[in-house]
């Protein structure tokens, strides 16, 4: 039989045991970590694109169609800078008027001028009388009548009534070089009136321009 003494001994080991078993099964909390007293950056913002463009891209960049009219306009300028200027001169006559004109030409070339007679108050176109006219000679210009190469008549038919007031006289010429051709001559017409026929000259001066 044992003895109280080793019965305490085995109880005080047993009770020993247990507390350590205790103490070693409790496992220490895991530290949480420490908010960063720091602040966190921020990613930049992306970058944007305008969609309308800058008042200097608009400015460098000029529509195209103001190139193309530009463009346009310069060869019009040019077109009215080479084309002949027309020429006319104005004549009071005694029952009628005279008109004469030229829509200029190029050197070398057949140009006309023309002497529209347009008969006034009551007198018309002498339907008899053989409109004329007799061109001066002129340096640089060749005249081109046919059947007299200075002459020019309603016979030829140089001469044609437009109604019973009108008619037009058409002289023909060939100037030599550009300039001013100098067209003169005289001019023999008739207008009549129920009473009385009229048999009238003038003389007939143009500058015309040649180019």
């Amino acid at each position: 039989m044992r003895s109280p003494l080793v019965i305490s001994f085995v109880l005080s080991a047993l009770v020993a045991c247990d507390k350590s078993a205790s103490t070693s099964g409790n496992v220490a909390p895991r530290a949480e970590p420490e908010a960063s007293s720091a602040p966190t950056a921020q990613p930049p913002p992306p970058a944007t694109t305008s969609a309308e463009p800058t008042a200097a891209a608009t400015a460098s960049a000029p529509p195209a169609t103001s190139a193309v009219t530009a463009a346009d306009a310069g060869s019009k300028d040019v077109g009215r800078a080479t084309a002949a200027k027309p020429v006319t001169k104005h004549i009071d006559g005694n029952n009628y008027t005279l008109d004469v004109s030229s829509e200029g030409c190029k050197a070398g070339e057949e140009c006309v001028m023309k002497i529209e007679i347009a008969a006034t108050g009551d007198y018309h176109v002498n339907k008899e009388y053989p409109y004329k006219f007799i061109a001066t000679p002129s340096p640089g210009v060749t005249f081109l009548g046919r059947s007299d190469a200075n002459t020019f008549t309603r016979a030829a038919g140089d001469f044609v009534e437009q109604g019973e007031k009108r008619g037009t006289m058409t002289v023909r010429f060939r100037p030599a070089s550009a300039g001013e051709a100098k067209i003169a001559g005289r001019y023999k017409l008739s207008v009549c009136s129920d009473e009385q026929c009229l048999i009238e000259e003038e003389k007939i001066e143009l500058a015309v321009p040649v180019m």
